[in-house]
């Protein structure tokens, strides 16, 4: 039936002869509802991975009679055509297919090749043998990134943690000065003690939601960024370690002085409930010396985390920095590189404005680099006594950076710059974004030894991390997307930039060998094939001398 309600049996013979049965029966029908599905183990919050991440995902489905299947339904946000794609995750069986299922399925972003700046929203949905179907309530959505940008938004995580653990350790220090007043009074009013027993576990208990207890607390962000460096495969050891000690610390907190120091608070404040009589110092001298030895415990762990965060923070924020400062001086060479095509083709989008504010941006640079040498310098100093490994290779990035000459090869392209040099400038340029690169490689690997990955505690050593340059892509993948596999040249091009090379080769041959390949490198740059005969006029040019581009109308 397919309503509620009283239904009987009725016979019919061949005669036509009706009978009913006289036994009648009450059939409630209850309505076959959708599958119900949520995913377990995740945030609310948006996720943040690379496009090669590896997601593990929990996934429970609920059926009032039976599940059949579950799959994921995935949409990306950059695409004009709204189709899902649909992943089959488990297949149940009508003979025994379960009323409940949970599936654990690691979720391999890489088939799908999402491009960084994307968004994709998924959803866990599952049907029964009806069918009918149902999918969660709300969609895990899922921030694609490059690695560099999600290295900031960790550092960015790691500077409020350290600010957590700072403004934890001030209040934990006037709450152990507050306790240990107590030892020098010699008897307390039942009243007078329950206000300051009340106040100070107060206070110990925000303190202990603010590290281990709520569920925004340290301990869960740091579970949160294990957890994304692990989802994307990130190879920052050093990083790695410095939260595993932290966590290591914080549970050390919630296993010892945290929950003591509340168990003792409160046997304190019991003892003002005793009566009207004063509590005498026999009684409160044991419960305050026991309560202050346990706050001196979680004053001494919370200075190790401090300290560690710290010196982590403050070489991962100069990390960070010199990786954006990479990164804008190859968007600034890449530009250079367009006006220099401009100019020498007359082009009327070239106006005579935009040579003077590429100088502006590439003397900013230059500053911009002065600045993150001092702070180098400053931390190398400031590190000397604490942590000497890393302040002697934090000296030894500061002592390549003037070796190199970076700042002086930076301002020097910002005067070519002005005064229209574009082939000096493009010369200059390039070296800068090596000598950067390099400068880059050697602070990673000062990131990746010796104490930093050892979390402000003893340890062993770690691998070197093998991070990409900041600007790089993945193996296999074009500089420009990140993703996509780069555009060929036609032959035409490619035929006619050999040409170009030989003759560059047989002009310039006496030059040293780094000047020489310094002028044959802008020959394998991907540019747009309408740009050949802008790049052929250009090289014959820098090879002549005494030839100049045609001056515009």
């Amino acid at each position: 039936p397919q309503v509620s309600g009283v239904y009987f049996f009725e016979f019919i013979t061949l005669e036509q002869v009706t009978t009913h049965a006289a036994r009648h029966l009450a059939i409630e029908v209850s309505l076959d509802k959708s599958p119900q599905v949520s995913f377990l183990e995740q945030t609310a919050e948006q996720l943040t991975l690379v496009p090669w991440a590896t997601l593990p995902l929990v996934i429970e489905a609920r059926d009032d009679l039976a599940v059949e299947s579950i799959e994921l339904v995935v949409r990306r946000s950059n695409q004009s055509e709204q189709t899902d794609r649909v992943l089959p995750l488990w297949q149940g069986s009508d003979v025994s297919a379960p009323q409940r299922h949970r599936l654990e399925y690691l979720w391999h972003l890489a088939p799908l090749n999402l491009q960084p700046g994307s968004v994709v929203e998924v959803h866990a949905r599952a049907s029964d043998f009806r069918p009918t179907t149902g999918q969660t309530l709300y969609p895990l959505r899922i921030a694609i990134a490059t690695e560099d940008d999600l290295l900031r938004e960790l550092g960015e995580r790691e500077a409020v943690l350290l600010d957590v653990v700072e403004r934890t350790l001030i209040q934990q220090r006037l709450l152990h000065a507050r306790t240990a007043d107590w030892a020098e009074q010699p008897a307390w009013s039942p009243e007078v003690l329950a206000d300051e027993g009340h106040a100070v576990l107060f206070g110990q208990r925000q303190i202990a939601d603010a590290l281990v207890g709520s569920v925004d607390s340290a301990a869960r962000s740091v579970e949160f960024m294990l957890r994304t460096v692990s989802r994307n495969h990130l190879d920052r050891p050093e990083i790695s370690a410095r939260l595993h000690a932290l966590l290591d610390w914080l549970g050390e907190l919630a296993d010892g002085p945290l929950p003591q120091i509340d168990q003792l608070l409160g046997n304190l404040v019991r003892l003002s409930q005793r009566g009207d009589a004063p509590v005498a110092e026999s009684e409160l001298r044991p419960l305050v010396a026991a309560t202050v030895d346990r706050q001196e415990q979680l004053i001494a762990i919370l200075e190790r985390a401090l300290a560690s965060l710290s010196v982590g923070n403050a070489v991962g924020r100069i990390e960070r920095q010199l990786a954006a400062l990479t990164g804008d001086q190859q968007q600034l060479a890449k530009h250079s590189r367009e006006l220099s095509l401009d100019w020498l083709s007359n082009s009327p989008a070239m106006s005579d404005r935009e040579p003077e504010l590429a100088a502006i941006r590439q003397r900013q640079l230059a500053r911009r680099l002065a600045e993150l040498t001092v702070r180098m310098a400053t931390l190398s100093d400031e590190l000397a006594d604490r942590q000497p490994q890393v302040a002697a290779r934090l000296s030894d990035v500061t002592a390549l950076a003037r070796e190199l000459g970076l700042q002086m090869t930076m301002r020097s392209a910002a005067e070519q710059l002005a005064r229209r040099r574009f082939g000096r400038t493009v010369s200059l340029q390039r070296q800068a974004v090596d000598d950067l690169h390099r400068l880059y490689d050697r602070l990673a690997r000062c990131l990746a030894t010796d104490g930093m990955q050892q979390g402000g505690s003893g340890g062993g050593q770690s691998k070197q991390s093998s991070q990409p340059k900041p600007g790089a892509s993945k193996p296999g993948t074009s500089p420009a997307t990140g993703a996509s596999p780069t555009i060929s040249r036609s032959g035409d091009l490619a035929a006619s930039l050999a040409a170009t090379g030989e003759l560059v080769k047989d002009l310039w041959g006496h030059l040293p060998e780094r000047q020489r390949q310094q002028i044959l490198q802008p020959l394998s740059e991907d540019f747009l094939p309408k740009y050949a005969t802008e790049i052929e006029e250009y090289f014959r040019a820098l090879a002549d001398p005494d030839r100049r581009p045609p001056e515009s109308p």
